[in-house]
Formats: C-alpha cells, sequence, structure tokens
C-alpha cells in the first residue's frame, strides 16, 4: 500500500481497484484479475496458488476485568 500512489503516478492507464471481503468469489467470472488471499495454498479451481509469505498465528489475551461494564 505505501508504494501504490508511486505505481498509479508511473501507470496511470491501470485501473487499480482494491477490495477487502472474506467471501469467495471466481475470477473467470468477475471483473477482476488477480486476488490475494490468506489460506492453506489451496485454490479455486482452474486457478493457480502461490504463497507470498508465511506467518505464524499467535493467540493473545489478557487478565479478564469483571469490575469494569462493558
Amino acid at each position: 500500500m505505501p508504494r501504490l500512489q508511486s505505481f498509479q503516478d508511473e501507470a496511470p492507464t491501470v485501473d487499480v481497484q482494491i477490495s477487502t471481503t472474506n467471501r469467495k468469489f471466481d475470477l473467470w467470472h468477475e471483473d477482476m484479475h488477480f486476488a490475494v488471499r490468506h489460506g492453506l495454498g489451496e485454490p479455486t479451481q482452474g486457478a493457480c496458488s502461490v504463497p507470498l509469505l508465511s506467518d505464524e498465528l499467535v493467540p493473545v489475551c489478557s487478565p479478564l476485568d469483571c469490575s469494569t461494564p462493558s
């Protein structure tokens, strides 16, 4: 995201639209050409999956304070 403006300056004819969603979609029947998804690397039928990075999920919690109303 920090470099998006410089990309738009260098390629002003490329229409970049960013949307965040967790719904399933079909690249073949929707007006999009590229998607970045978080998951186990199991692509939709007819698509390919290329890992961009690995991550580590870590649970985070804090002590419960019952004296403060929510």
